[in-house]
């Protein structure tokens, strides 16, 4: 009996051992899942991280395009600023220099005008003195002798040839 005692002691110990090393070992196998879906998570997270660090690459790449593209919208509408700026000072410019024609043509209108009236007011006064001078000089000629008489009454002088 002792050692039939001595035997279910140790077929207890061993039972109790066995459920011991049976729960460490499982306690292991679970840890070392956790460990091993760790590295899987880590793996997951390291390709993830190339993933975003193309994404980063790409976006800087975009925003680089995005910047230059700003850029030369700005440089173009700066350009077209330039031109409807020079434009517009072409066509100030161009209506000034229209604007003063229109001036020096009314003003010539108005000397050619001048001029036509002080014409007509001349020859008006002209044709008066005119008038006044053959007024005078009509009966002056009426009153003298004409060459005729003259050169019947000298008889046949001839007239001397220079």
């Amino acid at each position: 009996m002792f050692r039939f005692g001595w035997r279910a002691k140790r077929e207890a110990i061993e039972d109790q051992v066995s459920a011991k090393v049976a729960r460490i070992v499982e306690d292991q196998f679970g840890t070392i899942r956790d460990e091993i879906g760790n590295i899987g998570d880590v793996l997951a997270l390291k390709r993830k991280k190339g993933e975003l660090e193309e994404q980063i690459e790409t976006l800087k790449l975009e925003h680089a395009n995005f910047k230059e593209d700003q850029a030369r919208q700005v440089r173009e509408t700066e350009h077209k600023i330039g031109l409807v700026k020079r434009q517009h000072e072409q066509e100030v410019e161009f209506a000034k220099r229209e604007v003063a024609l229109e001036v020096k043509e009314k003003t010539l209108d108005a000397d050619r005008k001048r001029f036509e009236e002080q014409m007509k007011f001349e020859r008006e006064q002209l044709e008066g003195q005119i008038g006044h001078l053959r007024d005078i000089i009509d009966p002056l000629l009426r009153a003298l002798p004409s060459a005729e008489i003259i050169a019947s009454i000298g008889g046949s002088q001839k007239p001397k040839d220079d």
